[in-house]
């Protein structure tokens, strides 16, 4: 009697042991996808971590260089710019660059190789609200937060 009594109950125990068993391996199978699914993930965002920070590497000299000339401007060179009536390329698109990162709207102005067209100027806006006092332009490009630049 003990004896039957023990084998049914290691049985029962048995019995158990499988249920246990087999609910452990599906749990087992759902972390190992999950655990896959991460991995790939964490591939994913390491590669994107990896990229922005060669664009970081490229940018950071250029910024230091970019402080380092905008140290040595002076505010004759602004007023000298704010009198030009047709400024080069590169002083254009450093004012574009400028409206740009104070968030300023183009002025639409008639295009001068499309008669009858009109086009998205930066230059006018220049003119009009960046170049106008060149001591607060030169305070405000010092204070510029360049960690926070808008989209």
């Amino acid at each position: 009697p003990q004896l039957e009594k023990t084998q049914d109950e290691v049985a029962q125990m048995m019995i158990v042991i499988a249920n246990d068993t087999e609910a452990a391996q599906v749990v087992s199978e759902a972390v190992a996808k999950e655990e896959a699914t991460a991995s790939q993930k964490a591939q994913e965002v390491q590669a994107v971590k990896d990229d922005a920070q060669r664009d970081l590497d490229e940018a950071l000299p250029a910024l230091d260089m970019a402080v380092k000339s905008l140290n040595k401007l002076k505010i004759d060179d602004i007023r000298e710019v704010r009198a030009l009536a047709k400024p080069p390329a590169g002083v254009r698109l450093a004012c574009e660059a400028v409206c740009i990162l104070f968030q300023l709207k183009p002025t639409k102005v008639p295009d001068p190789d499309k008669p009858g067209q009109s086009m998205m100027d930066y230059w006018k806006t220049s003119q009009t609200q960046v170049l106008v006092d060149p001591k607060k332009l030169l305070d405000d490009l010092m204070k510029f937060d360049k960690d926070n630049i808008p989209d």
